[in-house]
């Protein structure tokens, strides 16, 4: 699946053009996000929006539902996500999501746009006391996708710890 078909696609263009990590693998969207475990960590999943492709277009269906794949999304608080009930879907031999998640506005989703960064703000805003904000799209310097899906485990890379102090100015002024 090329990324000129993602982008030809005006919701996907959109979901490209704020930064999130997108993948085509088995007619599912593959929105890679991070989330809260009930440990209170943040850790990377994703979601998976079922979707059919008719000509440059994506269409899904009516379903309000949407599937992530990583370990149980919790609150700050370490609580289960109430919208997500265990269920798991086969996305594609290696790929599978392990939770059914159920948002739906009384108007339903106008459009996969606002179905995806409605889930994905659900799943992924939840801060936790000791780790800054989660982001939905971690790659805010413009378009990122695959057509292939690194795992849906991956973690993020750590942070190079910081360079201690300079000693110098102390050891000149001892005497």
């Amino acid at each position: 699946m090329s990324t000129a078909l993602l982008a030809r696609d005006p919701d996907l263009s959109r979901l490209l053009d704020d930064g999130y990590d997108i993948t085509l693998v088995a007619g599912h969207i593959i929105v890679r996000i991070p989330y809260v475990t009930d440990n209170r960590t943040v850790e990377r999943g994703f979601l998976a929006h079922p979707v059919t492709i008719a000509g440059d277009r994506f269409v899904s269906g009516t379903d309000h539902r949407i599937w992530f794949g990583g370990s149980t999304p919790c609150d700050e608080h370490g609580r289960p996500l109430t919208l997500a009930t265990p269920e798991t879907r086969v996305i594609a031999d290696n790929t599978q999501a392990n939770f059914m998640l159920s948002s739906k506005p009384p108007d339903g989703y106008p459009d996969q746009y606002t179905k995806i960064t409605a889930y994905a703000r659900i799943v992924a805003d939840t801060p936790t006391p000791s780790t800054p904000q989660p982001h939905p799209h971690p790659a805010p310097h413009g378009r990122k996708s695959r057509t292939t899906a690194p795992s849906p485990t991956a973690t993020p890379p750590r942070p190079a710890p910081a360079s201690p102090p300079s000693t110098a100015a102390s050891a000149g002024s001892a005497s």
